[in-house]
């Protein structure tokens, strides 16, 4: 058995071999983006493959195969990927394979190499590159210096004038467009609105190294004759100097106050209390001399008079003092009065003395006018009696006394038939006092008390 299955597969494989050896797999092979070169197509055949640039081939050659077929050539074409990136720009692209181009936007103030760059044969990019811009070192400015340690891009140029210039800028940049900001340097101009008091300048140009005529008004002296503009920008002081009145003045008096003695200066003149000043200021005059300050003392006149009253004096000057006297019933605001520091005499007033509002107890005042000699009659209430049927205001401010007295009843007792009265109050015997009433036994009273009435007599009462 095992001799014949040997026999059997033997005789299978020399057939396929018998077959191989009249296979022929044609010479119509093709392949795209490539070419296959072969010289027999029969079983057993190579063909070389070689792609197009840009492209890779699966294999170098194929070999006809004992089915009568090639093997299968493929030029696949070379891809450069996506992870290209650029330092300082970007790229953008929609394929990557082989011819492919990237845009290359660089950021501001770089350069690129290329607008596009491309996928190359051999399956890498073209470089890409953003190259910052350069503003180079050759600038320079008028009336300056430039200092810089870089010049590329972002850096920055320090900006020194020369004395008496004036910089646009501390410092100039490299711009985006590869050129440095414009430095200038300016000379400075003390300007044209400079003036002086009490004088005149007179100058043809103001910039720095200029110089002005200074002219100063009559009385006033000049420091200089000339001024010049400063590397500052600004010119050097002109000052006219005037006339100096000192401040020695003094004024008996009063005193005065300045703040300036200078031509042209005012001094406050302010007289002591009671004084008069000849005038509030006085001026240094162009002399070198102030005017003449006086202080007179104030004088309050002798045509002073009182209505009700006689004032006294000996002198009429501030500080000066009249003695009033009033007539009689008649009250002085002051003993004396004094002449003020406004030149005029306090008030002297004599006043009529005045009683005021009367008041009696248990009884009533009627009067019009309160003061000195004035009236008020006099009524009682009931059951009192006056004293007197008038009173009158005093010198003094004072009403003659006057009252309203209780009618007296007397201490003896109205008899009382089969009973007897006795006092409240063995004291009282006035109006509305009163007198308990007792009977004797087996009698009784008709009130039981007694009263003092206001006719000056007791009430009856009866024991019945």
């Amino acid at each position: 058995m095992r001799r014949l299955a040997c026999i059997v597969s033997d005789r299978t494989t020399r057939r396929k071999f018998d077959n191989a050896q009249f296979s022929d797999c044609g010479s119509s092979l093709a392949v795209s983006n490539g070419n296959l070169t072969f010289t027999t197509t029969t079983y057993g055949s190579n063909a070389s493959l070689e792609c197009y640039a840009g492209y890779d081939a699966n294999q170098t050659t194929i070999s006809c195969l004992d089915t009568g077929s090639w093997e299968t050539p493929t030029c696949t074409i070379k891809d450069c990927g996506s992870s290209l990136t650029v330092d300082n720009g970007k790229l953008t692209f929609t394929n990557t394979t082989y011819g492919s181009t990237a845009s290359l936007v660089c950021n501001a103030g770089y350069d690129a190499n290329a607008n596009n760059v491309t996928c190359l044969v051999t399956g890498t990019w073209y470089p890409p590159l953003c190259t910052i811009k350069d503003c180079g070192s050759s600038l320079t400015v008028s009336n300056g210096v430039l200092t810089f340690t870089n010049t590329t891009y972002g850096s920055n140029a320090s900006l020194a004038c020369d004395t008496g210039y004036d910089a646009n800028t501390a410092s100039i940049g490299c711009l985006d467009t590869g050129s440095w900001e414009t430095p200038t340097c300016t000379i400075k101009d003390c300007g044209s609105s400079l003036t002086v008091s009490n004088g005149a300048l007179t100058f043809t140009t103001t910039t720095y190294g200029s110089n002005a005529s200074l002219v100063c008004d009559t009385g006033y002296d000049a420091n200089t004759a000339t001024i010049g503009c400063l590397d500052t920008g600004s010119w050097e002081t002109p000052t006219c100097t005037i006339k100096d009145c000192g401040s020695s003045l003094t004024v008996s008096n009063g005193a005065l106050t300045f703040t300036t003695t200078t031509y042209g200066s005012n001094a406050s003149l302010v007289c002591d209390t009671g004084y008069d000043a000849n005038s509030a200021t006085i001026g240094c005059l162009d002399t070198g001399s102030w005017e003449t300050p006086t202080c007179t003392i104030k004088d309050c006149g002798s045509s002073l008079t009182v209505s009700d009253g006689t004032l006294t004096f000996t002198t009429t000057t501030y500080g000066s003092n009249a003695t009033l006297v009033c007539d009689k019933g008649y009250d002085a605001n002051a003993a004396t009065i004094g002449c003020l520091d406004t030149g005029s005499w306090d008030t002297a007033t004599c006043t009529i003395t005045d009683c005021g509002t009367p008041s009696l107890t248990n009884g009533a005042l009627a009067y019009t006018t309160t003061t000195y000699l004035s009236d008020a009659n006099v009524t009682c209430d009931k059951g009192y009696t006056a004293s007197d049927d008038t009173t009158k205001c005093k010198a003094n401010g004072s009403w003659k006394t006057v009252s309203c007295d209780p009618v007296d009843c007397g201490s003896t007792l109205p008899t009382i038939t089969n009973g007897a009265a006795t006092l409240d109050d063995s004291a009282q015997t006035t109006y509305l006092s009163t007198a308990s009433v007792t009977c004797e036994s087996g009698f009784t009273p008709d009130k039981s008390s007694l009263n003092c009435k206001a006719n000056g007599a007791w009430s009856k009462a009866i024991c019945s």
